[in-house]
């Protein structure tokens, strides 16, 4: 298994905080599929990356190649319905990130990756950036990975079988409430 300082750290604080990745875990299966959609993944990715930043010291800062920080300590977070194989010790094609046309080879923008599975049987494990950038492939304008099971460290593992009730919920309403209630306020000021 992978021997790193921020990695074991992290490993750490997220086993003593499961309650917390459960929680994330659950916000996940509450959304659903109503952010699937092209134009709503980002803020399917935003819900759950400010779900993560209610831990304490997990903060969501949605910066270039990185969505948090941890202690000094810069972390990806990726969600994806189906991130981890059922018969095979790795995880499916993960997007790392979209290269927009820009240089193909980045620098080094985060230290650490979250990779958190949305549906059953849901899933959280971490990486180090070396781990995450062995398997990598350039495709179009996307840089795209696999990660071994030996590279990774799970905080639940699939074979826990985690899955929550998804309420009948569309958030969609939330959120076109929300974007009336700014559209509202900037009209009024």
């Amino acid at each position: 298994m992978l021997e790193d300082k921020g990695l074991k750290e992290l490993w750490d604080y997220l086993n003593n905080n499961k309650n917390g990745c459960l929680d994330v875990l659950k916000v996940c299966a509450k959304i659903g599929k109503d952010f699937n959609s092209r134009g709503d993944r980002f803020d399917k990715a935003a819900i759950i990356d400010t779900t993560y930043a209610l831990l304490d010291e997990i903060e969501y800062l949605d910066a270039v190649g990185h969505d948090h920080s941890f202690r000094t300590y810069r972390i990806s977070s990726k969600g994806q319905k189906n991130a981890f194989c059922k018969k095979k010790p790795i995880t499916y094609e993960i997007a790392l990130t979209n290269t927009r046309d820009e240089k193909k080879e980045r620098d080094q923008d985060f230290d650490l990756l979250i990779i958190t599975q949305t549906t059953p049987p849901m899933a959280i494990a971490i990486t180090t950036y070396e781990a995450a950038m062995k398997n990598k492939k350039v495709t179009g304008d996307q840089i795209k990975t696999r990660i071994e099971y030996k590279d990774l460290k799970f905080i639940i593992h699939p074979s826990e079988g985690i899955s929550f009730e998804k309420e009948k919920t569309d958030f969609r309403l939330y959120k076109k409430a929300y974007l009336n209630a700014i559209i509202k306020k900037c009209l009024k000021d």
